[in-house]
Order: C-alpha cells, then sequence, then structure tokens
C-alpha cells in the first residue's frame, strides 16, 4: 500500500512539473524591414518591431497590435472579450 502511495505521488510531481515548465522565449532578429525582438513562452509571447509595434501571440495566432505612439494598450482582434 505504502509503495502505491509513493508512486501516485510521483506521478503528481512529474504531471505538476511537466506543467509548470513552459520554454521561455527571449530572442531578437535584425532584418531589412527592422529590428524584432520576441520575448515570452511557446504558448503566448509579444513581438516587438523597432520599438513602435508589438504583436501579442497566443497559441501561434495574432490576437492584438499595439502602435505604441498611438494606443497605450494592446487592440484585441475580434474585442477583447474573445480572449481567454
Amino acid at each position: 500500500m505504502l509503495e502505491v502511495l509513493i508512486l501516485v505521488m510521483i506521478g503528481f510531481g512529474i504531471f505538476y512539473m511537466r506543467r509548470k515548465k513552459k520554454k521561455r522565449i527571449n530572442a531578437t532578429y535584425v532584418t531589412d524591414q527592422g529590428e524584432f525582438a520576441i520575448k515570452g513562452n511557446m504558448d503566448r509571447f509579444i513581438v516587438k518591431k523597432d520599438d513602435r509595434y508589438e504583436f501579442l501571440v497566443d497559441k501561434g495566432v495574432i490576437i492584438a497590435c499595439k502602435d505604441k505612439q498611438i494606443h497605450k494598450k494592446f487592440v484585441y482582434y475580434g474585442g477583447e472579450e474573445n480572449v481567454k
């Protein structure tokens, strides 16, 4: 009985650690079109272009953008209520 309990606890520990770990992204790319900085994790990150534009990406889809000269907050495509 004790062995089963220990195995269950180890299983829950491994499950929790896998869920907690999300690969972090922190990269900068320079191209002819400008400088792009990417920061976040694999599921949700922000792409910044030339310290003016920012794009919020969630699960591979751009869900919002921000022109830092005009807006202080992200403008969500389809409205903010559609974001989970």
